[in-house]
């Protein structure tokens, strides 16, 4: 699919990142985005360019951090006071949808430097309040049907699993790669390796779901500098697509359970705005809440044949010494899923990979691969797959 040039000629760039640690916090929401915007500063080589304006990812701010009102509160919070603030919220890829309108802002020319901050505190409320909170993304109908969010992608699983014959141990295999990876993140939620037994034996979730299938309850902040100023990696495209909310409401056919076809249709936007393809791509970040989904969404992306995807996570090609190193942080899986910060930290990851960056020594490409990755690609799923971001990034040095 060739589809116009993204940007109309002016490009947005990425100047800098700050990453708090991800896992139980006690600090206020805006607390954290402050030592996220502080850390973004104390990193930075050069000055950094001033934000025109403040774009907040955040899902839940009232709901798990008692704050409404959250543009204006981050904004206040980080000095910025006076700026116009916007908070954009579409499910868990909201740090992505944030990325979309600062990248539009910037390219429309109404700014030249916008700051994202995608945020969230999850932890403050007890685990079953906090799961019952996110169960709203589905609707009335399947809520009252007991169909949670890890109860329809349980379903997905199953599915997926007997129609290309694939053994439960290797859905195991993708938890433990996920952890293999957390272990050299030091702002991971779990610095952990574990086993395929200990994955297969932690506790049900919902059928073949266990807990260690399954993203936790995190919290953290991440900040994203992006600007008409080049800098050192340029944003080539992005791509969004929606889905029906319900998921018994979209076309049946074999992929219904085994496919989110908003990906395909936001990666080939993506793709067919940049002019890239698939096989351009060095280095990927991919939205793994579950321990189907990186193979499953890796598929969607069009990086492997359908049924393909979790047997070659499993076998590790997807790891960072792997022929296709994705989510070499630990994903959503072991560096924790903040909901409204997981898109940016998705796109820190891959800015500090793409820029040889000493945050990921420990796990770096480069080491792995022999050669510094190029370019990139980030994936952000909202709900149940309805509401999907790709975001394609290239380094310019």
């Amino acid at each position: 699919m060739v589809l116009p040039p993204f940007g109309g000629g002016v490009d947005t760039y990425l100047h800098g990142v700050g990453h708090t640690p991800f896992g139980r916090h006690t600090a206020r929401l805006d607390t954290l985005a402050i030592e996220a915007f502080e850390r973004m500063h104390g990193e930075a080589e050069e000055a950094l360019p001033e934000p025109g304006h403040v774009v907040v990812s955040s899902q839940f701010p009232g709901e798990y951090g008692g704050v409404e009102n959250a543009a204006a509160a981050v904004t206040d919070g980080l000095g910025l006071a006076g700026l116009a603030a916007t908070r954009v919220e579409s499910g868990p890829s909201s740090g992505l949808a944030a990325l979309e309108i600062a990248d539009a802002l910037i390219r429309s020319g109404a700014r030249d430097t916008v700051l994202v901050v995608g945020v969230e505190t999850m932890t403050r409320l007890p685990a079953a309040m906090a799961n019952q909170v996110l169960a709203r993304m589905a609707t009335l109908e399947e809520r009252k049907l007991g169909l949670t969010m890890a109860a329809q992608v349980a379903l997905m699983t199953r599915a997926y699993l007997e129609e290309h014959g694939i053994e439960r141990e290797l859905l195991a295999d993708c938890a433990v790669k996920a952890h293999a990876h957390g272990l050299q993140n030091p702002l991971a939620q779990f610095r952990k390796a574990v086993t395929r037994d200990e994955v297969l034996a932690s506790g049900p979730v919902a059928d073949p779901l266990r807990l260690y299938d399954c993203a936790p309850l995190s919290d953290g902040a991440v900040c994203l500098l992006v600007s008409r100023e080049k800098g050192p990696l340029r944003l080539g495209a992005m791509g969004h697509a929606t889905d029906h909310l319900s998921i018994t409401h979209r076309n049946h056919d074999a992929r219904t359970l085994t496919s989110f076809r908003a990906t395909t249709r936001a990666a080939e936007e993506a793709f067919g705005r940049s002019g890239w393809s698939v096989e351009d791509i060095d280095l990927i970040e991919t939205h793994d809440a579950f321990s189907l989904l990186e193979g499953m969404n890796l598929e969607d992306l069009g990086l492997f044949e359908r049924g393909a995807g979790v047997r070659t996570v499993a076998e590790g090609e997807t790891a960072v010494t792997g022929k296709h190193p994705t989510n070499v942080g630990g994903g959503l899986k072991a560096r924790g899923h903040p909901v409204g910060a997981t898109g940016c930290a998705q796109v820190a990851e891959l800015f500090w990979q793409l820029t040889g960056h000493a945050e990921v020594e420990a796990r770096s490409v480069e080491r792995a691969q022999g050669k510094r990755p190029k370019k990139a690609l980030a994936h952000n799923i909202g709900g149940l797959g309805n509401n999907i971001h790709v975001a394609l990034l290239e380094a310019t040095a």
